[in-house]
């Protein structure tokens, strides 16, 4: 029996590596951009009761700056189970 060339360079190994890294990237966005959303609501909605009205500037670096530490921490942590 032959094996036919496309079925000979098929590599299972490498669609489980792209869908570890899709999984990773989900990961990603579901440990630091959803608390980052969530935390800048949470300033938007109470800053106001403090006295400070935020303009969507501040909210913006708020919310990058929020979602870059925990991608960086979640990175880190992620780093770690290869």
């Amino acid at each position: 029996m032959q094996i036919s060339t496309a079925a000979a360079n098929f590599a299972p190994e490498a669609a489980e590596r792209t869908s570890s890294r899709i999984d990773r990237l989900l990961g990603l966005v579901v440990m630091a951009v959803l608390p980052a959303i969530f935390w800048t609501a949470v300033l938007a909605w109470t800053a106001p009761l403090f006295g400070y009205d935020p303009s969507t500037g501040d909210l913006a670096k708020f919310a990058g700056s929020v979602g870059v530490f925990l991608a960086c921490v979640c990175c880190a942590v992620t780093s770690r189970s290869n």
